[in-house]
């Protein structure tokens, strides 16, 4: 089995495991040769059954402020990288 293979059949198992489908009907469905899978369908499927605590109105407010301030500061800091070289993996403000 080759990489895109293995990595197909770990996309159709997550989708499964997304759709309901026990864990143990999706890992009978894995190749002896791709077993190795395995843990990581596992993780999916306890992550699955997490639960994720309900953010606080002070956080909802942060959270929604937060792509504001990010650009609130870049438009304030432009001046001062102008005279820079660019980054390679990034452009330049």
């Amino acid at each position: 089995m080759n990489e895109q293979q293995r990595s197909d059949l770990l996309d159709t198992c997550l989708r499964r495991l997304r759709a309901g489908e026990e864990l143990g009907l999706v890992a009978e469905s894995v190749s002896r040769e791709a077993a190795d899978l395995l843990p990581l369908l596992e993780a999916a499927a306890s992550m699955g059954q997490m639960s994720v605590p309900p953010l606080s109105a002070d956080g909802r407010a942060r959270a929604r402020a937060a792509p504001a301030q990010l650009l609130s500061y870049v438009l304030q800091h432009r001046q001062a990288c102008a005279g820079l070289p660019a980054l390679p993996c990034a452009p330049r403000c």
